[in-house]
């Protein structure tokens, strides 16, 4: 799936801008190998104009996620040093509850997370994955988005199961002054012209 994806992107002219986190079904060490270090920004910082984009790593055991504290700390750090940038976190694993079965695949440390999130400037934003859903929820006055699935999406339910809803992406557009507009997108098949 590497393999198709990197030639997917080659063939867009697309690889050179992206970057990718793990998310808990990857395998680190070969999404390193096959994309390099420069689209594999598992931790640390960018700086996109006024914006800065904040990767964190939350791989960690099965569909569990953790981030190490030494992150957390070096995140705080990250935001406090710019504080005319405009702010953006990019996560795999969902740091707030999503109210059914998926919970039970959480990021372990995540209370540390939230804590840190309630001291940071306002508004920083999140995005996350995992849930295979499109959800946006404002909590201690911080923004966090989940982002749908390309593939399937689940059902927001207590028990397993799988949502009707078509593959989907989220959007982004960022503006110099902190404007931030997005939406979700969904795939359909035929696609439509």
């Amino acid at each position: 799936s590497y393999q198709h994806l990197q030639e997917v992107l080659e063939n867009l002219s697309l690889l050179d801008i992206t970057r990718m986190i793990p998310g808990n079904h990857d395998d680190p060490a070969l999404m390193r190998q096959r994309f390099g270090e420069q689209v594999c920004q598992f931790e640390g910082y960018e700086d996109i104009g006024s914006w800065r984009l904040h990767y964190l790593d939350s791989h960690f055991e099965g569909t569990k996620g953790s981030v190490s504290k030494v992150r957390l700390e070096a995140l705080e750090k990250e935001v406090f040093e710019a504080p005319n940038k405009h702010h953006i976190i990019a996560v795999h694993h969902h740091p707030l509850d999503c109210i059914h079965w998926m919970d039970k695949h959480d990021w372990v440390n995540r209370d540390q997370f939230l804590q840190l999130m309630y001291f940071l400037p306002r508004p920083v934003r999140v995005l996350y994955g995992h849930v295979h859903h499109d959800f946006n929820r404002t909590f201690n006055g911080q923004e966090y988005y989940a982002c749908p699935s390309t593939c399937w999406q689940w059902a927001q339910t207590e028990d397993f199961g799988v949502s009707d809803l078509p593959p989907g992406y989220r959007m982004i557009e960022l503006g110099e002054n902190g404007e931030w507009l997005t939406w979700v997108n969904r795939i359909t098949w035929p696609p439509t012209t």
